[in-house]
C-alpha cells in the first residue's frame, strides 16, 4: 500500500512538472525565451544546472541559455553535446556514451529531428539519474523541442508572408509606374 502510494505521488509530481512546463512555454514567444523558460523549469525540477544548446548556421552548437552554469564547456563537452545532437541521443555523465562528460547531454527531438541539445548536471548525481528520472528529463527536453520547433515554423511563416506582401507591393509599383510612363511615351512616340 505504501509502494503504490509512493508511485501515485511520483507520478503526480511528474504530471504536475510537466504541466508547468508546458504551460510555461505556451505563453511564451522567442526562440531565446523559450529556452530560458525550459532551463529555469529543468534546473528547478531536477535541482541541476542546465545549458541549452542550438545550432548555427553550420550545424555546429552554441549556448544559448544555462541556468547555475558550472559545467565546464570545454571542447571535449562541447564535443559531446555535439554527438548528442547529430545522433539524437543521449550521451555523457551515467549512459554508456562517452560516460567521462561532466554533464548528461540530451538531444531536442521534435518529429524526429533534432533541433538541439540540453546539457544537464545535477547537484545529487546518485538521485538523479534513476529511470524515472531520465524519462522526466526526456519528456522535458520533447517538450522544449516542440515549443522551439513551433517557434521556428512561426518565423518562417511569418518571413513567407513578408517576402510574399513585398513582392505583391512590388509587383503593383511596377504595374502602376509602367502605366504612368506608357501615355507620356505614346505621345512623344
Amino acid at each position: 500500500m505504501k509502494i503504490q502510494t509512493r508511485l501515485s505521488r511520483l507520478r503526480e509530481r511528474r504530471t504536475e512538472a510537466l504541466y508547468a512546463l508546458s504551460r510555461e512555454l505556451a505563453s511564451t514567444r522567442g526562440t531565446n525565451e523559450l529556452l530560458k523558460a525550459a532551463v529555469k523549469q529543468i534546473s528547478e525540477v531536477f535541482e541541476s544546472s542546465v545549458t541549452a544548446f542550438l545550432p548555427n548556421g553550420q550545424g555546429r552548437l552554441e549556448p544559448r541559455s544555462e541556468k547555475a552554469p558550472d559545467v565546464d564547456l570545454s571542447t571535449k563537452e562541447m564535443g559531446v553535446a555535439q554527438w548528442s545532437y547529430d545522433l539524437g541521443q543521449m550521451a555523457g555523465k551515467v549512459t554508456d556514451t562517452l560516460p567521462d562528460a561532466e554533464a548528461l547531454y540530451v538531444p531536442l527531438l521534435a518529429s524526429g529531428e533534432p533541433v538541439g541539445a540540453l546539457g544537464v548536471k545535477s547537484r545529487f548525481p546518485d538521485r538523479f539519474f534513476i529511470p524515472e528520472q531520465l524519462h522526466l528529463l526526456e519528456a522535458f527536453a520533447h517538450q522544449t523541442a516542440m515549443a522551439v520547433l513551433g517557434d521556428r515554423l512561426a518565423e518562417e511563416k511569418q518571413q513567407a508572408q513578408l517576402e510574399t506582401e513585398t513582392e505583391r507591393l512590388r509587383s503593383s509599383l511596377l504595374s502602376s509606374v509602367s502605366h504612368d510612363l506608357r501615355t507620356p511615351l505614346a505621345t512623344i512616340k
